[in-house]
């Protein structure tokens, strides 16, 4: 935010939908507790600590609701990690960029499985420089393929392929640059149409059900407990959207930059951070 330094963060409160939030640029303290480079994405489990997917190493560092690191986690095989997802179970999905792969860890880092093959990426089938992925709660994983592709894969728990659909486009269905991508209720996947300046909303099977929106380049999406779905563009701001598609809250992003990685923990608390930013900056609800 031009203008206004560090300190000046701590005096802030922004609001989305019913909710005011004040914001807490020292909550993870600096880079140097991380070993950070560029922090891509967050992701948030259910007992709040927050996972943050960084391209370098150690590629992701584990937070604990404090804001102190809890653990790293460091694998030669990931060569460009871009974004990160948490399953029902606390499995974790690290997107390899350039490796056109997904990695899948259990919650203490112990490598599960891969999917995709880094030697053989894809024109229009998985993968080809994959962006985000997410577990929905019947085991389902749905990766957006969107740097080389303009696709969204969906893959059973045990990683075999179920079924793909997009392609290059600005229509109805088509894709420029699918982004973030996350799991709605009713069997829904809301993907960001980063480069068409929208969110869709897809069944499981693909069918598109729902366009929205009044979103500039949107980059991450993560929803709450009450079903409201929060993007982040490149305004830079937040925006909050109803289950049902409305704008209901929206606010600028207190980054230097945009916000690439944002994540929402189960008491509504936001958190975001961006490969310029060298701290984790959490939006933290009030309780009024």
């Amino acid at each position: 935010m031009t203008g206004v330094g560090r300190s000046s963060f701590d005096r802030l409160v922004v609001v989305l939908g019913k909710h005011r939030y004040r914001v807490e640029p020292g909550w993870s303290g600096d880079g140097e507790a991380f070993g950070l480079g560029a922090i891509s994405k967050l992701a948030a489990d259910g007992e709040g600590r927050v996972y943050a997917c960084q391209r370098t190493d150690p590629f992701l560092v584990r937070l604990g609701a404090n804001g102190r690191v809890e653990a790293k986690w460091s694998d030669p095989a990931v060569f460009d990690p871009h974004g990160v997802g948490i399953g029902p179970t606390g499995n974790m999905f690290v997107v390899d960029r350039d490796g056109h792969r997904v990695h899948v860890f259990d919650r203490d880092g112990k490598k599960l499985s891969i999917i995709g093959d880094h030697a053989r990426p894809k024109l229009q089938a998985p993968f080809n420089h994959p962006t985000d992925a997410a577990q929905s709660s019947n085991g389902d994983i749905f990766v957006a393929d969107g740097y080389g592709n303009s696709m969204v894969h969906r893959f059973a728990a045990d990683g075999s392929h179920i079924c793909s659909w997009g392609s290059p486009g600005s229509g109805p269905g088509q894709f420029s640059t699918p982004h973030g991508i996350c799991i709605l209720p009713n069997e829904r996947v809301a993907v960001g149409d980063r480069e068409n300046n929208r969110i869709q909303v897809f069944g499981f099977e693909g069918a598109l059900q729902a366009i929205w929106q009044d979103v500039y380049h949107p980059m991450e999406l993560c929803i709450d407990a009450d079903g409201f779905v929060y993007v982040s563009d490149q305004t830079p701001r937040i925006s909050m959207f109803a289950p049902s598609g409305e704008i209901v809250g929206r606010c600028r992003a207190p980054l230097p930059s945009v916000a690439h990685g944002m994540a929402i923990d189960p008491d509504g608390n936001i958190f975001l951070a961006g490969p310029r930013a060298s701290a984790i900056v959490r939006l933290k609800r009030s309780e009024d």
